[in-house]
């Protein structure tokens, strides 16, 4: 699935400048992006996931993906949030403001709590084409694991890598990956 939110502008809270600017979404792609979708600032749940976000972000970079946290929540609250909140104080991932969730809705993932209208847990890897690579999704009350999306970060740089080898499950870095043997146009189901 190739996304077209290109032309989306954002307000974004950068903590590690302590500055809030206006950007298009499209200059803060990477090799890859994560966007981390989250219910909302002020929260129980929230900044334990923000603190694993943080503690794996260099990882993430060094394999070349980038990280944008999004919430409905302004990019004041945003701000307000991590200067007040002790769990965040050495946050340091731009966070994306997406008040009337318009890059959910343009994402085609406008899947929010009926109660409360936040984001549901969600998260998104994307190329620099926008193409979707993986999408996780989990309700409010429940947490993700960051080391699932560190472990599949590391497995798109492998297979970058190694483009004719495939990652089995549990696939640690430092054992061996299967080969690919698949064929396109033979060894599938639809081949003549």
């Amino acid at each position: 699935m190739k996304l077209t939110i290109e032309n989306i502008n954002v307000s974004i809270f950068d903590p590690q400048k302590n500055s809030i600017y206006t950007s298009k979404l499209i200059t803060h792609l990477d090799e890859w992006t994560i966007l981390f979708f989250y219910p909302a600032d002020f929260s129980v749940i929230c900044p334990t996931e923000l603190q694993g976000i943080q503690k794996s972000k260099e990882e993430l970079e060094g394999y070349g993906a980038r990280i944008l946290v999004i919430s409905r929540d302004s990019h004041y609250t945003h701000q307000q949030w991590v200067e007040s909140n002790s769990k965040l104080k050495d946050f340091s991932v731009e966070m994306v403001s997406d008040r009337d969730a318009e890059i959910g809705k343009e994402l085609c993932i406008y899947l929010v709590n009926k109660e409360t209208k936040n984001f549901e847990r969600i998260s998104i890897i994307v190329d620099r084409m926008w193409n979707v690579l993986s999408f996780d999704f989990s309700p409010e009350k429940i947490w993700r694991n960051i080391e699932e999306l560190v472990r599949k970060i590391k497995a798109m740089r492998h297979i970058l890598d190694n483009p004719d080898s495939l990652c089995p499950e549990h696939r640690t870095q430092g054992t061996s990956a299967l080969k690919d043997t698949i064929q396109p146009g033979k060894n599938t189901m639809f081949s003549s």
